[in-house]
């Protein structure tokens, strides 16, 4: 059975893909079902990715934000709580990569002493 189930998304290869969409679109608009599954399947699956597209996957030409975020204004807010989430992990791995530092020199003192 053909799904876009977001699972499956880019299970097929290019061209596959385009001639089942083709296909699919073709049915939808005319009302004739002559695939091998319920159209109600098929719109629950296009909604279930569009959902997925839409609000979930962070698209990289949006500076790795969804689409959603641009539509409702909050993509700024989110890139600069990244950018302070990005500074705290940085901040904590200097004083764990210090504090790291600083017992393996005790260590090498007390076995030269």
């Amino acid at each position: 059975m053909w799904g876009v189930g977001v699972e499956d998304v880019g299970f097929y290869a290019y061209g596959d893909s385009k001639s089942h969409h083709r296909l699919a679109q073709t049915s939808l608009q005319t009302g004739d079902n002559h695939l091998d599954f319920p159209l109600g399947d098929l719109r629950l699956q296009i909604d279930a990715f569009a959902e997925h597209d839409n609000h979930r996957r962070y698209h990289q030409s949006l500076k790795n934000l969804t689409p959603a975020d641009i539509s409702f204004g909050c993509g700024h807010t989110n890139l600069q709580k990244r950018q302070r989430t990005k500074g705290k992990t940085i901040e904590m791995r200097a004083c764990f990569t210090a504090n790291s530092q600083h017992r393996h020199i005790n260590q090498l003192s007390r076995i030269l002493c």
